[in-house]
């Protein structure tokens, strides 16, 4: 069963709805192959019986020949089929007769709908006898009565599946055990290569024709119409039947229809296995191009992750079921994770053959999602390779599709055109943003904060495993910089407020290949404001903040520290998060002179920071305190380099005047200029001692006063390794008194 046939088929049998509604037909359509199974053991028993084959004192132990007739003839005397059930001529005629009926049946084609089991046979190519094989093991799912008349044949009422020798015996032609009829047990018959049945396992000592077999409960269930994935795959597999897209434009509707041709110019060629290499930087893109493609065709759609594949116990097990799984529903594939096949590992090697051996041998078509280009050097000659690059919409593509969604409502172009620069969204995220609007809002006024909120409301994903959202709490009033300090600050503010303008409206994206993000680097010692600086930031642009967790991205495992960085910045390239990294040059450190196996793959992790950094759509913040240690290559990348020195005496005091909150009963007695001058501390030293006095004056139940903050500034004291020398605090030297407080 090749693509192209299957394109043309009617496949609502696809569906859960399908599923019910035959069901109760295709037990009807069973009927006619028990049937025939019972009359083809029947003739069996005869021929048993003339060649004196039947042991009537031992056979079955508990089971004898007459209860096994008995059983049969029961339901064929029902049907009023035969009037001489024991003459081997008469059998044989029915069985030719009831055979040509079901396969008129099944040519004629009376009506669209296609039977499960009809389809397993059309689409794998199954004969008669393959047919025969398979309702012999589906028959114990159906009737209880199976198992003791495989049970007899066996001659032993513990072994309750049929036998590959009753099958070549009752199914085959008047008995006949031939090598012909043996091939179709082995690997490579259709039966066992598409897991049609399993071996049920034997005792040492049983040969080939005691083996016994059952159906397979992914294709018990399709017949039965139970489940469309098999039990092994539901962990990893997603269906989706699409029904109704937003529709396509821009670089996806080009990609679509060049699959759409390739898939058409297909038909005229040798069937042979179809992968579309889909690369690019945004997996949504590309998994709506192929819904997109599946809603057209009218086709399902099954998504899996190859990591998941890698990661089962028997790869070669799970591939298998997924394409038969795949052609039998008349879906396609969409393997996410693709960046996995240009690996050059043994693991990855075995899983391409396995891979391009599946496709080949199934003729179908995938789709598969990888960032980068990449081709094999080499693949069967049966496989057709179509890379195509799938890219984000342009800002033009995404002014489009924001002012065609908010066509309804009264908002400013000018804002749309702010948001679709500012946030690289794909069609669905933007659809998302909207429909937010649309349910908090109910067609009021929307303005342009209100559509940053709605675009920072699609918090980015697979970013809580590796860094923790933070929690903003200050403004620019609680920022003690100088004057030249904060208009830096506000200038980055400004570069994404109007950024759209002169990328987009004066053309500077045509001048830049690469990433038109936002990459910003703080340096300066600890506690001068760096992070609080990076929250106000975010608060000013509406955007959430999240600080990444080094113990979680970086791994001893080779390639595992480059895996978490692309995870990170793939979830934030779309620009509605800022990307905040805390002591940066433990990961953008200056690359070395290479003297061992560590050196190097320590410089690939920085090479490969060096290309994401410049890739990237999105606000990065590095934050250092060793600015020295940074790579000047990251240095170049950094549209914004800001140093935040140590605090002045001047800003010490500010810093002071600043720190305890308007609630917090404070001494007016407390001399602040005093306190700067004497404490040469930074910002997030003096937070210390605020938080900790203020600890002390509860204590008490008294209002915070210099002797508390002396006190708590002696401990922090402690904490840096610094001497405290009390004569430094003339005229407060008696406070040194009341140490106990």
């Amino acid at each position: 069963m090749t693509y192209s046939t299957a394109l043309n088929e009617s496949v609502a049998s696809s569906s859960d709805e399908y599923l019910q509604d035959v069901c109760f037909n295709e037990f009807s359509c069973l009927s006619d192959e028990l049937f025939l199974l019972d009359l083809k053991i029947l003739r069996h028993l005869e021929v048993e019986e003339r060649f004196g084959n039947a042991d009537e004192n031992t056979a079955g132990f508990f089971v004898t020949e007459e209860e096994v007739r008995a059983s049969l003839k029961t339901d064929i005397k029902s049907r009023e089929h035969l009037s001489s059930p024991k003459q081997e001529d008469t059998l044989n005629n029915k069985i030719k007769e009831l055979e040509a009926n079901l396969l008129e049946k099944g040519s004629s084609r009376e009506t669209l709908t296609v039977f499960p089991l009809q389809m397993i046979s059309e689409k794998i190519s199954l004969d008669r006898f393959e047919i025969d094989v398979l309702v012999m093991a589906l028959a114990l799912e159906i009737d209880k009565k199976y198992e003791r008349i495989f049970a007899y044949f066996n001659d032993d009422l513990n072994k309750k599946a049929p036998s590959i020798d009753l099958a070549l015996s009752a199914l085959g032609t008047y008995g006949e055990k031939t090598l012909s009829v043996h091939k179709y047990f082995s690997e490579q018959a259709p039966l066992r290569a598409y897991n049609l049945i399993y071996f049920v396992n034997n005792h040492d000592e049983e040969g080939f024709l005691s083996t016994r077999f059952r159906v397979d409960e992914g294709i018990k269930n399709f017949i039965f119409g139970v489940d469309i994935i098999h039990p092994l795959l539901r962990r990893m597999v997603k269906y989706d039947y699409p029904l109704t897209v937003n529709q396509l434009s821009g670089s996806k509707a080009k990609a679509k229809n060049e699959i759409r041709k390739i898939l058409a110019d297909s038909y005229s060629r040798e069937p042979s296995g179809l992968i579309f290499w889909l690369y690019g930087k945004s997996g949504a893109e590309k998994k709506s191009v192929v819904t997109a493609l599946c809603c057209e065709l009218e086709i399902p759609l099954f998504t899996v992750n190859i990591e998941s594949i890698l990661s089962d116990s028997d790869v070669a097990e799970t591939i298998k079921l997924l394409f038969r799984d795949a052609v039998l529903n008349s879906a396609t594939l969409f393997l996410q994770g693709g960046n996995l096949f240009s690996q050059d590992d043994e693991r990855i090697r075995s899983l391409k053959r396995l891979f391009f051996r599946a496709i080949t041998d199934f003729t179908w078509f995938v789709f598969i999602d990888a960032r980068n280009f990449w081709a094999p050097e080499n693949h069967d000659s049966f496989l057709y390779w179509c890379p195509i690059e799938v890219k984000t919409p342009t800002f033009f593509e995404r002014r489009h599709v924001w002012a065609d969604l908010l066509q309804q409502t009264a908002v400013d172009p000018a804002h749309i055109d702010a948001v679709a620069g500012r946030f690289a969204f794909n069609e669905d995220q933007i659809a998302k943003a909207v429909d937010y609007l649309n349910l908090k809002y109910n067609n009021s006024t929307i303005n342009l904060d209100t559509l940053i909120q709605a675009c920072s409301f699609q918090s980015p994903e697979n970013l809580p495993s590796f860094t923790k959202k933070v929690t903003l709490h200050y403004k620019w009033d609680d920022l003690v910089l100088s004057k030249d300090k904060l208009q830096h600050l506000k200038e980055i503010c400004g570069y994404l407020k109007y950024k759209h303008q002169v990328y987009f409206d004066w053309g500077f994206d045509k001048k830049l290949s690469l990433g038109k993000g936002l990459n910003i680097l703080f340096t300066g010692p600890s506690g001068t404001g760096k992070t609080m600086t990076a929250e106000i930031l975010a608060d000013e642009l509406k955007l959430d903040l999240y600080k990444t967790d080094l113990s979680s991205i970086v791994s001893k495992y080779i390639g595992e520290t480059e895996k978490n960085l692309e995870k990170i910045f793939d979830a934030t390239s779309a620009g509605n998060a800022i990307l905040f990294f805390d002591e940066a040059d433990a990961l953008f450190g200056k690359r070395s002179e290479v003297k061992d196996a560590h050196d190097r793959y320590a410089n690939i992790e920085t090479n490969y920071l060096l290309q994401r950094i410049e890739e990237h759509n999105g606000v990065v913040i590095l934050s250092t305190n060793l600015g020295k240690n940074m790579d000047d290559a990251f240095l170049r990348r950094m549209q914004f380099t800001v140093e935040f020195p140590f605090p002045d005496e001047k800003h010490r005091e500010l810093i002071w005047q600043k720190m305890y909150p308007a609630d917090t009963p404070v001494s007016g007695e407390i001399n602040y200029r005093f306190l700067s001058k004497k404490l040469n501390i930074s910002g997030g030293n003096i937070k210390n001692i605020a938080l900790a006095s203020a600890f002390l004056a509860a204590e008490r139940d008294k209002c915070v006063e210099m002797k508390h903050i002396l006190f708590a500034a002696r401990r922090e004291y402690e904490k840096l390794g610094k001497a405290f020398v009390k004569s430094d605090f003339v005229p407060y030297e008696e406070t040194f008194e009341e140490w106990s407080i």
